[in-house]
């Protein structure tokens, strides 16, 4: 049986890194490994650059192309597989493994799990068997247990944005998906599912899943869909205020070279009573305009310290907003009124 050249092995490496092969295929590359200490140094080397699959610019006609043939080569000799898997190589077919650009950034579980544990939360992979409700379209999700407890993080990846876009929105719209009760989110091609082990009672514990669903939450957004944040401040007379946006928006390039827009923000105002007679305010109303969207709350009222109580924040895929647009705040209390705009410091 003849060895498989190391340059094919080279070829497959990062495709086996990311454990994007076909068992088979690895059982190959391995038993390759394990004689070739050129390739094994190499894989090492690869291993601590954190090869992406994005660096590669060549386009998949079929996604499911190699994964298909791979099974049928069980039967063949290694040789064989050998000169298939280099043809395959020479076409292009090997080195971008999904049927969207590569410019797409396409996340894979160990990305994601890499990018967990950089912002303090540690996923260990648990291989307990999968609930027939946690599947999603027929898509098997990779299990995590959240920082050494018994909660659980349920990664799904699909083979481009809009397949995700499209099986994941399907299923919540036909409710297909019980464990959607718990906390979800999307990201590119991947969609996440928090699951808690126990619903928090004493206080502790409620700060504890506080804590760790907001570190989720900014993981995701800052790093799995490179959101950004702008801050509006201005002030009137007697008041001043903020407003936040937190927003993120990525296009996505399909097989047939079609755009897709994916985007989302959340908006928070707050608002401060700058003199001292912070008692003699009662309740008030607050209203804001920011592009199209606008909010009123009435009955507000400050704290001691003179902030307003809770002004609510808003969210959507409606466009974001930018450092060039402005935000409007109206303030009426006491018989008076007070109009002032919000600029972004960004």
């Amino acid at each position: 049986m003849n060895k498989i050249p190391c340059n094919l092995i080279e070829d497959l490496l990062p495709l086996y890194i990311e454990d994007d092969v076909s068992n088979e295929t690895k059982e190959i590359i391995e038993a390759h490994l394990n004689d070739c200490e050129n390739c094994n140094s190499l894989l090492q080397e690869y291993s601590k650059e954190e090869i992406k699959l994005e660096s590669f610019e060549d386009t998949l006609p079929n996604p499911n192309t190699f994964k298909q043939l791979i099974k049928r080569l069980k039967k063949w000799s290694i040789a064989v597989v050998a000169i298939v898997l280099t043809f395959f190589i020479a076409i292009g077919t090997i080195g971008y493994k999904i049927g969207e650009n590569s410019k797409n950034k396409l996340l894979t579980s160990k990305s994601i799990v890499k990018t967990f544990k950089d912002q303090g939360i540690i996923l260990s992979k648990d291989n307990s068997p999968i609930d027939d409700e946690d599947y999603i379209g027929g898509i098997k999700p990779t299990v995590y247990n959240v920082d050494n407890t018994s909660d659980k993080l349920l990664i799904y990846i699909f083979d481009s944005f809009v397949i995700r876009q499209n099986i994941v929105d399907k299923d919540i719209k036909n409710d297909y998906i019980p464990s959607l009760k718990s906390i979800s989110y999307k990201a590119n091609n991947s969609f996440l599912v928090y699951k808690p082990s126990k619903i928090p009672e004493a206080e502790d514990e409620i700060n504890s899943l506080l804590k760790t669903l907001n570190l989720i939450d900014d993981t995701v957004f800052k790093y799995l869909n490179d959101g950004k944040i702008l801050n509006f401040t201005g002030e009137s007379e007697n008041w001043e205020g903020t407003f936040k946006v937190k927003y993120y928006e990525n296009w996505f390039e399909d097989e047939n070279g079609v755009s897709h827009y994916d985007s989302y923000k959340n908006t928070y105002p707050s608002l401060k009573y700058k003199k001292s007679d912070i008692n003699s305010i009662g309740e008030f109303t607050f209203e804001y305009k920011a592009g199209s969207a606008k909010g009123t709350s009435t009955g507000v009222i400050l704290s001691d310290d003179g902030y307003a109580g809770a002004l609510g924040f808003s969210g959507g895929n409606s466009l974001p907003l930018r450092n060039t647009d402005q935000i409007n705040f109206t303030v009426k209390w006491n018989d008076k009124e007070e109009n002032f705009t919000l600029k972004s410091e960004n």
